[in-house]
């Protein structure tokens, strides 16, 4: 089966802005949660303590080391999952057919509602 090379386009569109959608949650936004993480990092490198993160720890019932801990390895959880965002991405660009972009797709799972 040939498809059209516009409406194949159409499909590639209509699948970035699936892969994106999917990929992008407030919680992941690097730039909402820079001073926390700097704050974490500045609390396990030089022992700089931040209220903010003390109150949040005590909320939490966790030490501050360990919510800092756990703050920067959500980073690394950001990190990869924009890796995942770029690789399907590219692989919808350099796709051939809808089959293929279909492929794509199912490996990220069911979309989740924003």
């Amino acid at each position: 089966m040939r498809i059209n090379l516009d409406v194949l386009s159409s499909v590639k569109e209509q699948a970035e802005t699936q892969i994106n959608r999917r990929f992008s949650r407030p919680a992941d936004n690097a730039v909402e949660y820079s001073a926390k993480r700097e704050a974490a990092r500045d609390y396990l490198r030089l022992g700089i303590e931040a209220p903010e993160l003390a109150a949040e720890a005590e909320l939490m019932g966790v030490s501050v080391e360990n919510l800092a801990r756990a703050i920067l390895a959500k980073t690394d959880v950001a990190l990869q999952r924009g890796l995942e965002r770029r690789r399907a991405v590219l692989a919808v660009r350099n796709a051939k057919s809808k089959a293929e972009i279909d492929a794509v797709l199912a490996t990220l799972g069911p979309e989740m509602p924003i």
